[in-house]
């Protein structure tokens, strides 16, 4: 098992990351960090035209527009999905202290919006591929009678 560095987890190595029973407050302080994160961006908009739109989006709010909490499970969900991103998913499984990289993968890994579009636009134009066989033929059932299409 890996040892993190004593700032990340107590002098021995070996403690929990975050044990949480030690912080019983420990939603209130998510809570606040993200109450005071929010105004410190919305100070920081250059325009009163760009704190209007910050004010409408949901970044930083501990609930957002659809009722979904940010809490510390959902914390647990970002600690997977970011090492994933960043194409190590093994990080990800070990940060989060499970015994394969599938159970990482399959629960606590969430794909960006960015991340689908850009794959997307790597697939091939498959209107510009050339099929193999030079005519094919479909038979389309229609209202009882065949109709044969042909294509290239």
């Amino acid at each position: 098992m890996h040892k993190f560095p004593p700032a990340v987890c107590g002098q021995d190595g070996g403690a929990r990351l975050l044990p949480l029973h030690r912080f019983p407050r420990s939603a209130e302080m998510l809570q606040a960090d993200l109450a005071a994160a929010r105004a410190a961006w919305l100070d920081n908009a250059k325009t009163p035209a760009e704190r209007e739109r910050r004010q409408e989006s949901d970044f930083l709010k501990d609930v957002d527009s659809p009722g979904r909490v940010a809490d510390f499970h959902s914390l647990r969900h970002t600690t997977g999905t970011l090492p994933a991103a960043a194409g190590v998913p093994r990080v990800a499984q070990s940060l989060m202290r499970h015994s394969t990289v599938a159970l990482t993968m399959n629960l606590y890994t969430h794909p960006y919006a960015e991340q689908e579009a850009d794959e997307v636009g790597r697939l091939p134009d498959f209107a510009r591929i050339e099929s193999k066989t030079r005519r094919a033929e479909v038979t389309v059932l229609h209202s009882g009678l065949n109709i044969r299409t042909a294509f290239s």
